[in-house]
């Protein structure tokens, strides 16, 4: 009998989401000045990058994950569930999303209302400075972006000089119990090899599974605790039981903690976070190869 029930239930759910969407098709857009467009970003990335970009007034949305740093504005869901409605009733003229973003059906809907979807990459400091590049290019802001990239590219340049000779293995968390930890697919990644490290995880996935037997395979020398939404309070890696308190981080006493928002996203603070990084990891690598404290 539930079987049935929810088979009804799909298509009038798809109908009631068909009529929304048309109606909101039809209603009047909002008087807009010339050149400003109205743009919402499907992902916190964007939105920081175009507040780097000093062009923070055209943006008339933001996700759930972003009332810290827009909170004047409405939320349109979070970025792995945005809502269409929500969207269209805003009337934006572009949509920024990230390359890998997991809602192509979603951007094929707003091209449909006739929407412009703009798709950037963002999974290394290269797709950064390109994206940064190109939002600079569409937002009348071209001297801001190549200003903010230059000055990026200049402290990358100096952590990788004092980087030392030994190179960690680190391993950055994500979450747990379930350990979910950052693949080689991911800014983290590239981060962690900017910082003067390497990573443990050598998955070409940006968000990785790892059972404990293959934790204590990889023997990271290096652990950095995200803390953030989705792992708001940490456990400390020696109270997990046996197999994390003999992890050679956790025996050299090289656990670390770190804001998930900046180590998570290719924004101009993953470059902040890679000085920080790499500070811990250069101490690190003094400990490993002297034993110095």
């Amino acid at each position: 009998m539930a079987r049935r029930f929810t088979l009804c239930a799909i298509p009038w759910r798809m109908c009631r989401k068909l009529c929304l969407f048309l109606c909101l098709l039809t209603a009047p857009l909002p008087t807009e000045a010339a050149g400003h467009p109205r743009i919402i970003a499907l992902h916190g990335a964007l939105a920081e990058m175009v507040l780097a970009l000093g062009r923070g007034d055209l943006l008339v949305a933001r996700t759930e994950a972003d009332a810290e740093i827009l909170p004047q504005l409405p939320s349109i869901g979070t970025h792995l569930r945005p809502n269409l409605e929500a969207i269209l009733a805003l009337h934006p003229d572009v949509v920024l999303t990230l390359e890998d973003a997991p809602h192509p059906e979603l951007c094929a809907l707003l091209q449909a209302a006739g929407i412009r979807t703009l798709a950037l990459p963002g999974q290394s400091f290269a797709d950064l400075f390109a994206s940064l590049r190109r939002l600079g290019r569409e937002l009348d802001a071209e001297a801001q972006a190549e200003a903010q990239v230059q000055a990026m590219e200049r402290t990358l340049a100096a952590v990788a000089a004092a980087s030392a000779a030994r190179r960690p293995r680190v391993l950055v968390e994500l979450r747990y119990p379930n350990l979910v930890v950052s693949g080689t697919a991911s800014i983290v990644h590239h981060m962690i090899l900017a910082a003067g490290g390497e990573n443990a995880v050598t998955a070409p996935e940006k968000i990785v599974r790892l059972s404990e037997e293959e934790l204590l395979r990889l023997a990271p020398e290096v652990c950095v605790i995200l803390r953030g939404p989705m792992h708001p309070n940490p456990d400390p890696l020696p109270e997990r039981g046996p197999i994390f308190a003999s992890l050679p981080c956790v025996r050299r006493g090289l656990v670390f903690q770190a804001e998930q928002a900046a180590f998570s996203r290719p924004t101009p603070r993953a470059v902040a976070a890679t000085q920080q990084l790499a500070a811990w990891i250069q101490h690190a690598a003094r400990v490993l190869e002297h034993g110095e404290p």
